[in-house]
């Protein structure tokens, strides 16, 4: 993002970062201002759902795809990992599809559910601000802090 860097500020006293938290609460009242809308609400409740289903989605293609990459955590399913990971991402992409589906058979332009159009836009606007902004700024992951915590909670990264 822009100014990532008053974003990434963390109160001390409170350790919340702030301005994300007001960016964050004042993206979400301006988005639900569109829910008082009835053409409107459909879409946005909608979105929620596709919204959380990406959401979810991430970590598990991660975890099937990475391979050796992927490090366990301290509760997984073992040899279950990938059947029950790849059946999870089937459902949550049926789910997707499903959402951006208008929900009437016969649609017109005033009850098309244009899900897909607005996480489309989302998803676009968010690779611009990676290939723009993001991959100069973006260091990645602390891996001697993630090395620390491990090592406090008992967690190798040999394991």
């Amino acid at each position: 993002l822009p100014l990532h860097e008053k974003f990434s500020y963390v109160h001390p006293r409170l350790n919340i970062p702030i301005f994300s938290i007001g960016l964050l609460g004042t993206g979400t009242f301006l988005i639900l201002l569109f829910a008082l809308s009835s053409a409107a609400s459909s879409i946005i409740y909608s979105l929620s759902v596709v919204a959380g289903a990406i959401t979810f989605i991430t970590p598990i293609f991660f975890r099937i795809f990475a391979g050796d990459r992927w490090i366990p955590g301290p509760f997984n399913l073992g040899r279950w990992s990938i059947p029950v990971h790849s059946f999870a991402l089937v459902s949550q992409l049926y789910i997707i599809v499903m959402e951006c589906f208008p929900p009437y058979r016969k649609w017109t332009t005033s009850t098309m559910n244009y899900n897909f159009a607005v996480t489309t836009v989302a998803v676009l606007i968010s690779c611009v601000l990676y290939l723009t902004v993001g991959r100069k700024n973006f260091t990645g992951l602390n891996m001697e802090a993630l090395d620390l915590w491990r090592s406090q909670h008992g967690r190798h990264h040999d394991e």
